[in-house]
């Protein structure tokens, strides 16, 4: 009887051995196959979960001193490129403007004024060359009536001494040489103070003349302050540099502001990509232009596609604020990363849903 049971249990134990076997192997068959497939997998696709989406980040901050009048946006508030964020109070810079406008008149008046006086020193000199001309003319005659005048007299001497003249024909003509003489002189005179007068004339027109060189150079620096002005009370509306969204927000009404205060920041996402920190020893294989596959931990079951766009020319650690330092001897080797922007395809993102600083799953197409 016993060696019966023993018998009718070794079919069973068989079965049972073989199907255990059996399963074993298909597992055993889908183990290879399923690892087999993840190794041509990693072959052809490179991934990482150190990554996160990265933007820019405007900064916006005062350019001149002065009180916040208004704050017209909010935290997380959407904004357009070029709208009024803030202001500050603009009456300080248009009295100064105002002040500007007013000097630069002035001096506009300053050398229109100077302008004339040259054409008026120019007109004197021509009446004063005129005058020279005239007083060389004069010269002139007063020399021929004076040569003549002592012919005149030479001859009636001549005639007095053969007493063929009276002595009052004969002393009138030696008056009348006389008076010629003093004549040509006074006329010699003139001309020498008419033609004195031309040199300090052209020093009056060279004086006038630089007094317009400063006027213009005074002119040019009140347009340039009118200008300063100008723009300092421009500077008293804050826009925003980008569209994007209102971030690190820090002021209020009635503040007062410094130059270069961050004020507050605009988010721009319109144009988001991803930086994935790849391992050195996967950067290898990774090319500007390959595609990739991106899945954000936000949106599950949602994936984008992008395009590697470049590779950082170092590793993250050696443009950190701290660089390693390994000349102690302390040395243990740690693998680096090295990031690779990585840039969205046109129209990946059209709700703008992808916010800065999001972590991401990138996966390179190496293949």
């Amino acid at each position: 009887m016993a060696e019966n049971g023993a018998a009718s249990a070794d079919p069973g134990n068989g079965g049972r051995k073989r199907k255990a076997i059996g399963l074993f192997l298909l597992v055993l068959a889908a183990t290879v196959i399923a690892g087999y497939a993840y190794w041509r997998y990693r072959q052809t696709h490179v991934s990482t979960d150190d990554a996160y989406i990265d933007g820019r980040i405007h900064l916006v901050s005062a350019r001149v001193q002065g009180t916040v009048t208004e704050v017209r946006v909010g935290d997380n508030q959407p904004v357009k490129a070029g709208e009024t964020l803030l202001r500050i109070d603009a009456e300080p810079f248009a009295v100064r403007e105002a002040a500007a406008v007013s000097a630069l008149s002035a001096g506009t008046a300053d050398l229109a004024a100077a302008r004339q006086d040259v054409e008026a020193a120019k007109a004197h000199l021509d009446q004063l060359t005129t005058a020279v001309e005239a007083a060389r003319a004069k010269t002139r005659l007063t020399a021929a009536r004076l040569g003549q005048a002592n012919r005149d007299a030479e001859r009636m001497k001549a005639l007095f001494g053969k007493q063929l003249v009276s002595r009052e024909l004969h002393e009138k003509a030696q008056t009348e040489a006389d008076v010629a003489k003093v004549q040509d002189d006074l006329a010699g005179e003139e001309l020498r103070l008419a033609q004195a007068a031309l040199p300090t004339q052209a020093a009056v027109i060279a004086q006038r003349r630089a007094r317009i060189g400063q006027a213009e150079a005074l002119r040019k620096q009140r347009e340039s302050a009118l200008s300063e002005a100008s723009l300092l009370r421009r500077y008293t509306s804050i826009l925003s540099p980008a569209e994007g969204y209102v971030t690190r927000k820090s002021v209020e009404a009635g503040q007062v502001v410094s130059p270069g205060q961050s004020l507050l920041a605009v988010a721009a996402i319109d144009n988001v990509w991803v930086v994935a920190n790849y391992k050195e020893t996967e950067i290898a294989r990774i090319r500007p232009g390959q595609k990739v596959e991106i899945r954000v931990d936000t949106y599950k079951g949602k994936e984008f596609h992008g395009t590697v766009d470049s590779i950082m020319a170092g590793t993250g650690s050696a443009f950190s604020l701290f660089p390693p330092e390994n000349a102690s001897g302390n040395y243990v080797k740690v693998v680096q990363r090295v990031p690779v922007k990585i840039v969205l395809s046109r129209g990946e993102d059209p709700g703008h849903v992808l916010r800065i600083g999001m972590s991401v799953v990138p996966t390179v197409i190496v293949r």
